[in-house]
Formats: structure tokens, sequence, C-alpha cells
């Protein structure tokens, strides 16, 4: 979410890794980021390929999908960031209201 937020809310890039790592490094800390970035070219760019496929056979046309599995065990497929109430509803999760998640209600 951190990286979402950064992109559709806050409106910075992510397209190189001086734009995203930072946002890494605060949610999953500085080794784990270290790690995830020595295996980048190797085990994830083989990861983002597979995941890629996956999301085509899933129905994807477009950027942010999102595939979201309920606590029921429902799985739906959404489509764009104005679809996020949509997949709050579906996964039984509050909106945001309070002052400090003034983006997110924007969105919902």
């Amino acid at each position: 979410m951190a990286l979402y937020k950064h992109s559709f809310v806050d409106l910075k890039p992510i397209t190189e890794p001086q734009d995203f790592m930072p946002v890494l490094e605060q949610v999953l800390g500085k080794e784990l980021i270290e790690k995830v970035a020595a295996q980048a070219g190797t085990v994830g760019k083989e990861t983002l390929g597979k995941n890629t496929d996956k999301a085509i056979a899933d129905g994807a046309f477009g950027m942010p999908w999102y595939m979201a599995t309920n606590a029921e065990g429902s799985t739906e497929c959404f489509w764009g960031f104005d679809h996020l109430g949509q997949v709050l509803a579906h996964l039984g999760l509050d909106r945001a209201t309070g002052k400090s998640e003034a983006g997110w209600r924007s969105m919902l």
C-alpha cells in the first residue's frame, strides 16, 4: 500500500529504484530491501514474469489490477484505483474517514 499511496495519492514516480526503494525501505526495513535489490535481476524478474502471466490469465487488462479473496473464500478481480471502495467492501474492511486518511477517502 505504501507504493500505491506514493504513486496514486502523492502522485510521485515509482519508475526508477531511487524513486521506490526509500518507500520500500520504510515499510520493510533496510536488510530486507537489500536482499530484494540483490535478487531483482534474477529471482525478481522471473517472479514478475510469472505474476504477469497469471494476471493476464485471470483477465487483467490494465493497472492497477487487484485480485482479492475475502474471509469467506470468495475471490473477485478489480481494475483501477477508482474501484478501491469495491475492494474494501468485498474484503469487509472499513473505509477511511479520519483527517489522516483524507487521500484514501477522496478515492473511495
